[in-house]
């Protein structure tokens, strides 16, 4: 961020664009390199490597130094190039469009300067301790576009269970719990100690779990009194048991392919938890009784 302020030119970290393409980050790097070779020996002065790939650093968890590049337009047209088919249609649509965004915030910089006053504080959901994309970004340096991208399309994370998203009522809830939380948010995505885990190993950062996940709330559960007459009480429950079953499926479906030990045991770690979420719905479901007014816990 504070390279394209001064700069004020627009560039993607080639770490994010190593999660676009689906390569290796050392790959990409090599591939880079080469790139340059190319550009230096070519002897063209109209060239300039510089145009298209600016070399950087960035610090990992750990607090060590590792070498990264910033990316311009022009460095991720050359690396669109060398792709083909879907991959390479899919890769140029996104860069794209990460540019647009970045160009305009370019033009408005003092929107960036705001955002850079990040203030960080811890955050629950239903008493358990989560993180938003921002706080990750914030503690990380990897763009909240890159973090997003990874839980929406890599199957690794399970939506439900490594991460949710919180809209309408739910949101309001959140809101309740988190007062600090901007009332203009329309929509908020939450990461569990899971996601978190899950997102440390996709980026190849080694890093201690937050001490915030180690703190839960002395209610971890809320307690609302509930109509059971109401529909969408019934609803809502039901909705619940079918979150269960459909991350219960995804998880089973990934794990019926070719994975490793490591993926294996978490699939096996998060399945764990989908079967007893699930249990806990079942048994909520069936203790209910239409004709009474009852304390139902929702999980």
């Amino acid at each position: 961020m504070e390279q394209k302020l001064q700069t004020q030119v627009a560039t993607l970290d080639s770490r994010e664009v190593a999660q676009m393409v689906e390569k290796r980050h050392a790959d990409l790097l090599r591939d880079i390199e080469t790139y340059r070779k190319y550009l230096v020996e070519g002897q063209n002065a109209k060239l300039r490597s510089d145009d298209f790939f600016l070399e950087s650093s960035y610090k990992s968890g750990t607090g060590k130094t590792y070498k990264n590049y910033q990316i311009t337009k022009k460095g991720c047209e050359l690396i669109a190039h060398k792709m083909t088919g879907e991959k390479g249609t899919i890769f140029s649509a996104a860069y794209i469009n990460r540019f647009h965004e970045m160009e305009a915030a370019l033009r408005r910089p003092q929107q960036l300067s705001i955002d850079d006053t990040y203030e960080y504080f811890d955050k629950y959901w239903r008493g358990k301790p989560i993180m938003s994309v921002r706080d990750i970004e914030y503690f990380t340096t990897i763009s909240r576009y890159t973090i997003s991208y990874q839980l929406r399309y890599n199957k690794v994370f399970v939506k439900g269970a490594d991460f949710k998203l919180l809209q309408d009522h739910e949101l309001q809830e959140f809101k309740r719990e988190n007062p600090k939380i901007s009332r203009l948010a329309s929509s908020f995505i939450v990461i569990t100690k899971s996601g978190f885990v899950k997102l440390m190993r996709v980026f190849g950062i080694k890093v201690e779990t937050p001490q915030h996940f180690m703190i839960e709330k002395e209610s971890s559960k809320t307690k609302m009194a509930v109509d059971l007459t109401s529909l969408y009480t019934a609803k809502y429950m039901f909705d619940r048991i079918c979150v269960n079953l459909e991350n219960m499926k995804k998880c089973i479906d990934t794990l019926s392919g070719p994975v490793t030990r490591e993926l294996f045991q978490e699939g096996k770690e998060t399945l764990e938890v989908l079967f007893e979420r699930l249990d806990k719905a079942i048994k909520c479901v069936s203790s209910m009784d239409v004709t009474e007014q009852l304390e139902v816990l929702f999980y």
